[in-house]
């Protein structure tokens, strides 16, 4: 099983030749992108996904399931595909979820919704959308014994009540 975590470029709108993923090195705007899909941004998100979708292609054509993690650690905002909010968010891992499920047919993903910060439910997609649930943290457990991560354990198991599994995905 191969993990694969999506770090998008915004599709445009960056300061420097080779893109950003950051917020504060892009103009992209998702939520403007997505409300209109005639738009050029909302075709660049489209062909980004598309591209990424032949990619994972090959796995799936060989055989090989993966742990796919995209649009990770939103609800901290420094990324731009969360940058526009919780509602665009879940908006555009609805488009990614449904077009490499429905248009390319990859059916050896596995999906891992990654929360950070305050663990809202506000960010998360959907139980028809997320196999994963998972939380990256980064406190220093080297350097504070208390920090086990067993708080945002226990509230996202209570929270998915054994229909999903829980993982520590980034520390």
């Amino acid at each position: 099983i191969v993990s694969a975590l999506f770090h998008w470029r915004a599709p445009s709108g960056n300061s420097g030749a080779n893109g950003s993923f950051y917020t504060k090195d892009t103009t992209f705007d998702v939520a403007a992108a997505l409300a209109d899909p005639n738009s050029a941004e909302y075709a660049e998100l489209i062909t980004d996904i598309d591209i990424v979708a032949n990619q994972l292609k090959k796995l799936a054509d060989a055989g090989i399931p993966v742990l796919w993690r995209p649009l990770h650690e939103a609800q901290g905002g420094w990324f731009w595909w969360g940058a526009q909010g919780s509602g665009a968010l879940k908006e555009l891992w609805m488009l990614m979820y449904d077009r490499m499920t429905n248009v390319h047919g990859l059916n050896n993903l596995i999906w891992v919704f990654t929360h950070t910060s305050d663990l809202s439910a506000d960010w998360y997609p959907g139980d028809n959308y997320v196999d994963i649930v998972g939380y990256d943290g980064y406190a220093d457990p080297a350097n504070d014994a208390s920090v086990s991560f067993s708080s945002q354990y226990a509230t996202l198991k209570s929270r998915h009540d054994g229909k999903k599994l829980i993982a520590l995905t980034e520390t």
